[in-house]
Parts: C-alpha cells; structure tokens; sequence
C-alpha cells in the first residue's frame, strides 16, 4: 500500500475522521503519481478532472515529502493562479490534514514584500507628519496606519479593516530599496517582513501564487532570491502559467509610473518630495526638469506614433524607433541624487534618497532596453488602459518555454503540472509540454477523468446559427439569431445563467439586444464593465434567481457556482486568441519559423483549453446539472470545431431542438477560415 492509499485510500486516515468520506479512485492514481514523482525526483503533467479532489490528491504526498525529507528538501512550495484556490488550500485543507495528520509540519501563505508595513519607515513618516508636510487626510490616514500597526499581528495589509491610499502606503511599505537590514533597530524582533521571511524559509509547505512565483523567478534570473531555494514545486492551474510568466520575464512601463516615479523625486503641485525634504538635493530641480520635459516628449512620440497604427495594441517591429534621450535625462538625474546622497544626515535618509536613485534608474533602464530591444527572444508592443487611457509600453518573452525548462525543470527535483484542463485531447500533453518548456526525459503525463456523470448530468447545445463575422465584419442576421438564441436558452433554463463572451464589444451589443424583452419577463441582468467587482458580481448572481450574467474573459475560469444557482452556460464565440495581438501574432510566427502550423498548432490548442475552461463553470459537484450552449456553429461545421468538441467531457449533444446538429457545408481545405 502506497503512503497516500494510507491517508486517502477507503481504510486511509481520513476515511475514519472524515465525515460522508467517498473512495475517489481518480483522486488515489493522481496521488500515486504525485507520490512517485516527488520521491523518485521526476516531473510530472497530470490532468485531473472536475471533482477529483486534486487539492488532497498533491497535498498528502507534498506534506509527506516535507516531513519525511532531508531539511534541503523543504518547503515544498505549491503556486496557484486563483486567490480562492489559495484560501482553499492554506484557510481549510492543509488546517484539515494537519488535525488527521501524526507528525507536525508547518504551512505558509506567502505574499510579497510590499504587503508588508516597515515600523522604520512608518515611524519616519510620522516625524514628517510632525514637520507640517503632509495634507490632512494623509495625516488622519497615517494617524490610523499606526494605530493598526500596534496590534496587527503580522504587519500585512491582509489583515487590515480599511483601504490605505497609495500615497500614504508608499510612505511606509517595506521596500528593498531603503531596507537598512541588520543596521535597522526593528530587524530581529519588530521586522514583520523578516519575521514573515523567517516563517517562509522554516516551513514545510509554502503556498504561493502564480503572480509572486514567477516574479521570484525573473529575481532568480537576475541572481537574486524572494522566495527560498526551494527543489520540489506543485503547480496547480498551471493551464494559466505562461501568461504569468510573460507579464514577470518582461517588461511594463506607464506613462502614470514614469510621473509617479518622478513625483517622488518632487511634485510641484503638492509642493512634496525628496527636493522639499532634504536641502541639500535641491541642486537637482535642474535634472528633474529636463527628465520631465525628455521624459514627456518621449512619451509624447509614442502616443502620436500609436494614434496612427492601425492595429491597438500596436507592434513595435523595430529598436531606437523613440527618442533616447528621456532614459539618459533619467539617468542624469539618479547621478544628480546619488552625489546629493553623500550630504545625508544619518543612514535613514541615505536609505531613503538610494532608494529613489534605484527606482529612477531602474526606470531608465527599462526605458532604453525597451528602445533598444535589447531583451532577446521578446516581442515588443504598445498599448493604452484604463479609462484615462494610460501608455504603456510591453514587451514579453515570445516563448516562455526555454526560461522555464532553465530556470523550474533543471533546477527542482522535481515538478508537478496540474489542472483540469491541460490536455487538448486524450493523453494529449504535446502543446502544453511544448508551451512550459517541459523535458523530454524524467517525465510522466497522467490524464484522469472527472469521477462526474456528465452523460446523465449535463448536454451540449448547438443551435443551427450563422457562423460568425471574419474579425471586424458586421452581420444583422448573425446578430439577431444570436440574441434569439441566447433569450430561449435562458428562457429553458431551470436556474442561472452565464453569458460568456471573448470580446466586451459583442457583449454589450447581445446584452443591449436582450435587455427589454429578459428583465420584462422577470430575470436580473449582471453586465461585466458597469461597475461591479466581479467578486461582487458573483455574490449577486448567486442571491437571487433569473439571474443572467453575462462576462468576458475572468468568467470562463476559476469561478465556482455549484448548484441551481448556475444550470445554464452559453459559450458564445469559439475562444480563440485574437490574432492581430503583438504576442499572438508574435507566437503564431513563431510556430511558423519551427516548423508548425500556426492555426492548428497554436489557435486551436489555446481555443480548447480556454474552452474546456468555459466548460467547467457548469458541473462543479456531483448533484450538479445542467446545460452549454455553444453559439458558433464552426464547432460542427469545420475540422478543427469537431476536434475542439471532442476535448469537451462525454454529454448528450442536441440542436436545442430534439436533434442532431449537423453541419450544412462540407469543411473547407484553408483553415484559416475561421
């Protein structure tokens, strides 16, 4: 019997302290093959269906790895892409196998550096409080700022009743760049940051998320460390891994970041800053006008340049395309401050004006190396966000691949892949192995099933409907059977529904379609953009009933309405990136340059995924039921759609009408038909 059939299996530990305990033989061969990985040091790629209980499934064997291993051998770390997955694991599983467990073992939710108050640099804040340079409502919210200081228990703003502005927050986050480490008076007793790190460093299970592991990975690239050197890493959604790992191995900068970085350095407005504060720098004002001015027509040329691309976001194909002189003004001006920096009073405010030189520099950095392309391997693009249409300037690796086999597979031990969608057929891991930068060697790929009755519990529809519009194109008659199709499918629903979408243009005009004749009838309408978190917008789908959301693309995954709160999900549009995208179109070439097919080996894997994802929003227990209702008849109509379809899990398949769909035109030879 294998350490988990003794924990999980039916005469396990749990089965004797578990209330309502169900044998999950899915859950038992995903914990077997965790297990072996973890103890004969390979990587492993398991999909696990719906309802498996994969969180147990790798807890267990991780927990054993980390008790019974050497003390190199912990934490084991396991990244989730989902803040609700998180609290799952560290608020109610691990507490859980620790009261069943026989040995002790310690588990850690980690969180960045900048969750964390400094009491230095609060303390400091608070003399500048006492000097008159602070508006009033900074001064009441520091006044609160310290008052919650005193008793939290951790110093992290997690455990905060109340929102700090951005402002006074700066004045007192922990920052690496003014960290006095063991000079500071607070490092061994009154450091929440330390203490936290200290926790992280001696614990047995470290539960991160996606964001924080892979921007601990662009440090380790740079040689440096966050989270510790840890060998045994367990990836849950690591359907969604890549896209995080380009937004950390690249590059972000804003027109907003580059005046907050300068606002810093003095903010005429406000009258506030490193120049107001210490005497001795206002030798820099010179540096700092002609950083604003460089800096402002640098910006300037890249918004009047994007104005005239006729794609947004728009692909930057060539380096030194802008002026450089807004980097060498900010450079200019870290020198300007780091020759003030020798005039300083005592270390405090050394730190505190180093750590403006660093952050100013870094700018600079960024700046040329985004300029000049420098980063190899990346794509470069600009775009705009936000309401006040803020620039920013992006660039990304084109294949995360390479990174990722350096930087996880050769250094861990080992490393587990897992999620309820990674394959894009049966045992097929071939794209998502390719995508992660997977070895060839020391691998294994398990694909266990949902332990769900999906043929008796839910069905797929396919109403007969015009295919949709090539990109841009208009279509009265596909607009108006679509709002058709999706007012009788919410009429025929027996609980909620969702209304997926994978763009917010099509959705407003479907939702502006079928808004007079649904909420006549009685149903509640949630559109996504008019408001709402979409936490919020969560809480009040499942409040009511007739509750119709329709969302884009933070709906089709990591969202969990069990019950008849949610019977219904229509799927609206196949999923499928958008191609003129910079990175899309930068991943499709290439695929191209290796030998591929761009739509076959890149679109249509990235559309069956995301659309499984859909998919699983429906069934999330056993007693679940319900229906999908796929709007894009392509799913039927072209080779590709019946491939897609074939991913899905094993259901009735109906034209909404008591037939079969079937497809009217035979499949063309171009799939780029789309």
């Amino acid at each position: 019997m294998s350490f988990v059939d003794s924990i999980l299996g039916p005469g396990g530990l749990i089965a004797g302290k578990l209330h309502g305990y169900e044998d999950r033989p899915q859950q038992l061969a995903m914990g077997r093959a965790v297990e072996l990985a973890l103890t004969g040091n390979t990587h492993l790629v398991v999909e696990a269906g719906t309802g498996v209980g994969k969180s147990f499934a790798y807890l267990v064997p991780a927990i054993q790895r980390a008790v019974a291993g050497k003390v190199d051998d912990r934490p084991v770390v396991i990244s989730t892409g989902t803040i609700a997955l998180q609290e799952q694991l560290y608020g109610k599983d691990i507490p859980f196998l620790r009261s069943v467990w026989d040995q002790e073992f310690t588990a850690v939710l980690a969180k960045g550096r900048s969750n964390y108050v400094s009491l230095r640099r609060l303390e400091a804040a608070l003399r500048t409080e006492a000097d008159g340079m602070l508006a009033n409502d900074e001064k009441r919210e520091l006044m609160r700022l310290s008052a919650w200081a005193e008793t939290t228990p951790d110093g992290s703003k997690g455990s905060m009743d109340f929102e700090p502005s951005s402002e006074v927050w700066q004045l007192a986050v922990s920052d690496r760049n003014n960290c006095m480490g063991r000079q500071c008076p607070n490092f061994e007793k009154k450091c929440f940051y330390q203490a936290a790190k200290r926790r992280m460093y001696n614990s047995s299970i470290l539960v991160v998320n996606h964001a924080l592991l892979c921007a601990d990975l662009a440090l380790k690239a740079a040689g440096v460390n966050y989270l510790p050197d840890y060998r045994y890493l367990i990836v849950d959604e690591a359907h969604d891994l890549e896209r995080y790992a380009s937004e950390h191995l690249g590059l972000r900068l804003t027109h907003a970041g580059w005046n907050y970085t300068l606002s810093q350095v003095y903010n005429a407005r406000r009258n506030k800053g490193l120049l107001v504060r210490y005497d001795f720098l206002r030798g820099g004002h010179e540096a700092l006008r002609k950083a604003r001015d460089e800096g402002e027509r640098f910006f300037l040329k890249v918004e009047n340049w994007l104005h005239e691309q006729r794609q947004k976001p728009a692909r930057v194909n060539e380096p030194e395309l802008f002026p450089p002189e807004g980097a060498d003004a900010l450079r200019e001006l870290a020198l300007r401050l780091k020759e003030g920096m020798l005039q300083a009073r005592n270390e405090e405010d050394r730190l505190e004006i180093e750590a403006n030189v660093n952050r100013v520099g870094e700018y600079a950095e960024s700046m040329d190396a985004f300029n000049r392309q420098s980063l190899e391997g990346q794509v470069y693009w600009v775009e705009t966000s936000g309401r006040d249409q803020n620039t920013e300037l992006r660039a990304a690796p084109i294949h995360v691949g390479a990174l990722m086999n350096k930087l996880l597979f050769e250094r861990c031990k080992s490393v587990v892949l897992t999620s309820a969608t990674l394959a894009t057929g049966p045992n097929d891991f071939g794209y998502i192995r390719n995508r992660l930068g997977v070895p060839d060697e020391g691998v294994t790929a398990l694909q266990v099933g949902s332990p769900f009755d999906f043929k008796a519990r839910a069905q797929i529809v396919i109403p007969d409907v015009p295919e949709p519009p090539k990109a841009g194109g208009q279509a009265d008659d596909y607009d108006r059977r679509i709002q058709e199709e999706v007012i009788a499918a919410v009429k025929r629903s027996r609980g909620g529904t969702f209304v997926l979408f994978t763009s917010f243009s099509q959705l407003r005009k479907v939702h502006d379609g079928v808004r007079n004749q649904l909420e006549f009838q009685g149903y509640t309408l949630l559109r996504q953009g008019e408001g709402l978190s979409r936490g919020r917008m969560l809480e009040r789908f499942k409040e009511g009933p007739k509750m119709v959301l329709f969302g884009v693309e933070t709906f089709w995954q990591g969202v969990d309405v069990p019950g008849e709160a949610l019977t219904t999900v229509i799927l609206v549009r196949l999923p499928f990136p958008v191609p003129s995208d910079p990175l899309i179109a930068a991943r499709m070439e290439e695929v191209v340059r290796s030998g591929g097919n761009d739509f076959n080996d890149y679109m249509v894997p990235e559309a069956t995924i995301k659309l499984r994802q859909g998919f699983g929003r429906l069934i999330r227990r056993k007693d679940d039921y319900g229906t999908v209702v796929i709007l894009d008849s392509r799913v039927i109509k072209k080779g590709y759609g019946k491939k897609i379809l074939r991913a899905l899990p094993e259901c009735p398949i109906t034209d909404g009408k008591g037939g079969q769909p079937r497809a009217r035109k035979p499949v063309p030879a171009n799939p780029f038909e789309l």
